[in-house]
């Protein structure tokens, strides 16, 4: 994954160093960390928790690179292993960062995932549009959407494996 869309990640989430609540209600902090998630239950300070602190950003790289992975790691099943790594970047950046966004859930996103794997960036902007995430997220699915649709479609036979 690129550095540059990781801190892009980091751009669309933007950073918090005391909990609060996020749209749906959910206890976030840092760079949109849920305070429900068991991983970082385990890994933000007790003191942060209490509110007796605020988070570090030095805290909190640690867990970004944990969530970050884990994002990437659930959009590599969701499109499949192999696959994936025939996508181009831009593509495998942005399902990624969806991932992130959304903790994970990014299964239900089966027409997307259909229009991955035709190479379809149209099919793909599409899918993304007509969802509750596109309506809920604001710029960050806006720019996603305009990227896939500037993108082109690609050929997932000419990538190397």
């Amino acid at each position: 994954m690129s550095e540059e869309f990781k801190a892009q990640t980091k751009v669309f989430e933007g950073w918090r160093d005391k909990p609060y609540k996020d749209t749906r209600g959910v206890p976030t902090i840092g760079w949109g960390f849920n305070l429900n998630d068991k991983l970082v239950k385990a890994l933000i300070p007790v003191e942060v928790k209490q509110g007796k602190r605020p988070l570090t950003k030095e805290e909190a790289m640690p867990i970004f690179d944990r969530l970050y992975t884990r994002a990437e790691n659930t959009a590599r099943a969701y499109v499949g292993f192999k696959e994936f790594d025939k996508l181009p970047e831009e593509v495998k950046d942005t399902v990624t960062d969806m991932s992130y966004n959304m903790g994970g859930k990014i299964h239900g996103f089966k027409d997307m995932k259909k229009s991955i794997l035709a190479g379809d960036s149209l099919g793909i902007a599409l899918a993304m549009k007509d969802s509750k995430w596109f309506k809920q997220v604001g710029n960050r699915s806006k720019q996603h959407y305009l990227s896939m649709v500037n993108m082109g479609d690609y050929s997932m036979d000419s990538r190397q494996e």
